[in-house]
């Protein structure tokens, strides 16, 4: 049983034993509008789940004050879950590896015994990036779920713009 187990978390693969393995990716979401300025924009969010726990983690981002407080976001989970040492893992985009190098830079700073174990998945690569993939489309579906209950009980739209747009992003992680 516990071999199975291992196989149905692939922990059978090229993960250094004993360390969490956390992936992290880049989701945009289109959003349909009656506002010109808003129809068809897309946000981007910042998806990190740990693939132990399944844990999962939205934060928006776009801006360079965002990503900032994207990476204390990341590295705050890290400190509260007591991880020291923690693969990190991202697909070759420019843009994930300097978040990746972000994130241990502020780790070390955190904390001069903790580090990340910096890993690359390929794009689009389910089996080496696929459980934040698949976490992606969970969080959508609850995105999308909390968006138009919102919308609906408060009767306003509600979109990147919107001042409630961060929260629903944070909160549908959680759900």
């Amino acid at each position: 049983l516990v071999g199975s187990e291992m196989c149905i978390r692939d922990s059978f693969n090229d993960t250094p034993l004993g360390h969490p393995l956390v992936q992290l990716d880049h989701a945009f979401t289109a959003v349909e509008s009656d506002i010109p300025d808003e129809d068809g924009l897309l946000s981007k969010t910042l998806i990190m789940v740990d693939r132990d726990t399944n844990y999962s983690l939205a934060i928006t981002v776009g801006s360079d004050a965002e990503m900032s407080y994207s990476v204390k976001m990341v590295c705050s989970w890290f400190q509260a879950k007591g991880h020291t040492t923690t693969e990190v893992r991202v697909d070759n985009h420019n843009e994930m590896i300097a978040l990746q190098k972000m994130i241990g830079v502020m780790r070390v700073k955190q904390n001069p015994n903790a580090r990340i174990i910096p890993t690359w998945g390929k794009l689009r690569d389910s089996k080496s990036m696929g459980g934040v993939e698949v976490q992606i489309r969970w969080w959508r579906a609850k995105l999308r779920t909390l968006r138009l209950w919102c919308q609906d009980k408060y009767g306003i739209h509600v979109g990147p713009k919107h001042p409630l747009w961060p929260w629903i992003v944070i909160h549908s992680s959680f759900l």
